[in-house]
């Protein structure tokens, strides 16, 4: 791990109390959209599937993309700004979202870059812990920086 930050040159939290959040991405598309706008967004309220702002979650420090398969997307996210900001369906279609939102969701919305850092790390993601089955795996959760580490490989 770097000795401090790249970007606001503090010291890094532990990895034991460095929280990242891990999210879906389904398609290459929704990845580029990622790329593109530095937004990533979960939906929230009380539908199935929605985040909850618990404290590992509003204080996350990073962003793990899973998708299909159980597999993880490469690299790790940079949360820019700890917390989300709120959009509407409309907003995230002002912001060129790839798919189509639900109209009647609201989104918690994270400001994200890719963390050069860490770019191209793979994760076997099947080993995180965490993970929900079926159709709640692409809930939102979090885990500390050395359970995602410990499912690093090359």
């Amino acid at each position: 791990m770097p000795e401090r930050d790249a970007i606001g040159n503090e010291r890094p939290v532990p990895p034991a109390e460095h929280s990242v959040l891990v999210g879906w991405c389904d398609s290459e598309s929704h990845l580029n959209w990622i790329r593109r706008t530095g937004l990533y967004n979960f939906r929230a309220g009380l539908r199935r599937g929605s985040l909850r702002l618990e404290p590992a979650i509003a204080d996350a420090r990073h962003l793990l993309l899973h998708g299909k398969n159980n597999q993880a997307w490469p690299g790790l996210w940079r949360i820019k700004k700890r917390g989300p900001r709120i959009f509407t369906a409309g907003e995230l279609v002002k912001h060129g979202y790839p798919s189509t939102p639900d109209p009647e969701a609201i989104y918690a919305v994270f400001d994200v870059e890719p963390d050069s850092f860490y770019h191209g790390w793979k994760w076997d993601y099947a080993r995180l812990p965490g993970q929900k089955p079926a159709f709640a795996s692409a809930e939102p959760f979090a885990v500390s920086l050395v359970q995602v580490l410990g499912v690093h490989h090359i």
